[in-house]
């Protein structure tokens, strides 16, 4: 190696943190070797590294976006099955259920009783929302599902809903049963 001193070669390897061992390793060493071969090699092993370390923050980032996504889909999913918020409560005589569904048309509301089971859909249909530019977005308008297991003392061929102001009405009267009374023999 003509024109190089041993100490201004350690210098620049410690500049560009590669190891002596990688540099006698990789570096050609056919001809005359001078400072400026060294550090044309060392500036191309500089951005071999900041390309790997880039492309690597990029594979970080790609599967950090990837996780959010899957656990917003997630979280989306287990508040189709929590959401819309509901109420229920009751009196002597019906049970009431009350479900907040914000910017929902009716037409896009299915009710239906199966197996004892209340099933509420909802499908929103926001094509105007993707055109805007939000600056504050707190809330979402998700499609819906939600089950409420009713008990076998409701008259299921009794119930009436009504939508208004975002909020689902759905009354069921209660079924008179007879009071049973029956003594239980042990065996």
């Amino acid at each position: 190696m003509q024109n190089l001193d041993v100490t201004k070669l350690k210098t620049l390897l410690e500049k560009y943190s590669v190891s002596l061992e990688d540099f006698i390793s990789h570096f050609n060493f056919d001809g005359d070797v001078n400072i400026d071969d060294i550090i044309l090699y060392l500036e191309n092993v500089k951005q071999d590294k900041e390309n790997e370390t880039l492309q690597r923050k990029e594979n970080i980032n790609k599967e950090r976006k990837d996780y959010l996504d899957k656990m917003i889909k997630q979280t989306q999913e287990k508040n189709r099955e929590i959401l819309p918020l509901t109420n229920i409560c009751e009196d002597n005589d019906c049970l009431y259920i009350e479900m907040v569904i914000p910017k929902l048309n009716k037409e896009n509301i299915n009710i239906t009783i199966e197996d004892q089971y209340l099933k509420v859909k909802g499908k929103y249909e926001c094509s105007d929302m993707k055109d805007r530019k939000y600056h504050q977005y707190e809330f979402k308008l998700i499609d819906f599902k939600k089950e409420i297991l009713l008990g076998d003392f409701l008259d299921l061929e009794s119930v009436t809903s009504k939508y208004k102001d975002g909020i689902l009405s759905i009354n069921i009267k209660k079924q008179i049963r007879p009071s049973i009374k029956k003594e239980i023999i042990i065996k």
